[in-house]
């Protein structure tokens, strides 16, 4: 849990998404589940196996749907193969629609 609170003050992250090395989502870790436990803990301990995914090619509206009636703040994004391909975020999702706001102002 020490090198996962280290990363993500390193990379300013709130949530690790955890691979296998086939790069399969396998759990994740958020800010809060480290701030629970002892910095000696294992991830395995304390990562969430349980996790919301959405396809590469979810349209944004649907995945915003999802994270508002889950009450999450980020969602991880997985390709056909079930691999990892990244993860999407509230503040990702508000700063698209603030350029397709600002887009529509030009028009």
């Amino acid at each position: 849990i020490g090198d996962a609170v280290e990363f993500q003050k390193k990379y300013n992250v709130k949530h690790i998404p955890i691979v296998s090395r086939e790069n399969q989502l396998i759990g994740i870790v958020s800010d809060r589940d480290t701030i629970r436990v002892s910095a000696q803990a294992s991830i395995s301990d304390v990562m969430a196996t349980e996790v919301l995914t959405c396809f590469e090619a979810t349209r944004i509206q649907e995945i915003a749907k999802i994270m508002l009636h889950e009450k999450i703040s980020a969602i991880p994004i997985i390709n056909t193969n079930y691999q990892l391909t990244g993860i999407l975020t509230k503040a990702d999702i508000l700063g698209f629609m603030t350029r397709v706001i600002s887009m529509n102002q030009l028009a």
